[in-house]
């Protein structure tokens, strides 16, 4: 049981694609063309937007629906909600900074941003107030979303930080390909967003089928055999599915579904046609 839950907590959604983005760069020849530093830049973007931003948000959600319902002093939840409230402001201003967003603008959307998720998101998410379907670490940190209903809102953030992500990549004419990563990456949260109204779909497996997704279309794009790659991720996929009915959070159904979205999603979004035609999307916004 506990090695099932490691190797879930290796595979997560979030890691996925900061991993996907380390084996790319430091383990091909991408490494011989990009220098050091603008690795590391690249690796710094998606490190913050696809792992931090959402872990962040959605501790932010968590605990300002803990501090809504839980027995404090007033005093004392004034000044918990005012810590996040400024952190999280900070946080939004910085975003918007790097998004080169005028000043004044700035300062309102980032004000907008905190207003919506200390007034509209509790509203929202309120049934969380007795936690419900979140599993919690000894530590009282958010570990699991086991209820479809509790999904709604840690989804929708992470879309949103994922966004912004290929917003920043494509503001800095990164090639299509890592472009093309981060764009799989939120095709497959928008089609979980949509299902997860009436299904609950393995998001796990959906980024391990990212992966497969990933090292079959760049096999043709760098001219290289993924057979050993595939056999490879094939058995982790298995591995992964099989600790995710272990511990009684996927059936068989969900898990596939999830692996064939994840699949589909990079192989489409990796193929140069489509990925001109989504680029076309975000340029035209950028």
């Amino acid at each position: 049981m506990s090695g099932a839950r490691i190797l879930s907590r290796i595979f997560t959604p979030f890691s996925v694609p900061f991993l996907s983005f380390v084996a790319l760069l430091l383990f091909s020849h991408l490494n011989l063309t990009f220098t050091a530093r603008d690795i590391f830049y690249i690796l710094d973007i998606i490190f913050r937007y696809t792992i931090v931003m959402p872990i962040i948000s959605i501790f932010f959600i968590h605990k300002i629906n803990h501090l809504s319902y839980i027995e404090q002093h007033p005093r004392e939840r004034s000044i918990g909600a005012f810590m996040i409230s400024t952190f999280c402001y900070l946080f939004t201003f910085i975003i918007f900074a790097e998004l080169r967003i005028p000043l004044i603008s700035n300062y309102i959307l980032s004000c907008a941003v905190v207003f919506a998720l200390f007034i509209l998101v509790p509203i929202k998410w309120k049934v969380d107030v007795k936690t419900n379907g979140l599993v919690k670490s000894n530590s009282g940190v958010l570990t699991e979303l086991n209820e479809r209903e509790q999904r709604f809102m840690p989804l929708l953030l992470t879309i949103i930080s994922y966004f912004f992500c290929a917003v920043i990549m494509f503001k800095r004419d990164l090639p299509w390909y890592m472009n093309g990563i981060i764009i799989a990456s939120l095709i497959i949260l928008l089609i979980h967003l949509i299902i997860n109204a009436r299904w609950r779909v393995s998001e796990h497996m959906a980024a391990i089928g990212g992966v497969m997704g990933g090292v079959i279309a760049f096999s043709s794009l760098f001219l290289y055999d993924p057979t050993k790659w595939i056999c490879i991720f094939t058995a982790i996929a298995g591995a992964l599915g099989t600790t995710r009915m272990i511990l009684g959070h996927n059936n068989l159904g969900e898990i596939f579904a999830g692996f064939i979205i994840g699949l589909s999603c990079t192989l489409i979004a990796l193929n140069d046609t489509y990925n001109h035609l989504i680029s076309s999307f975000f340029k035209y916004i950028v």
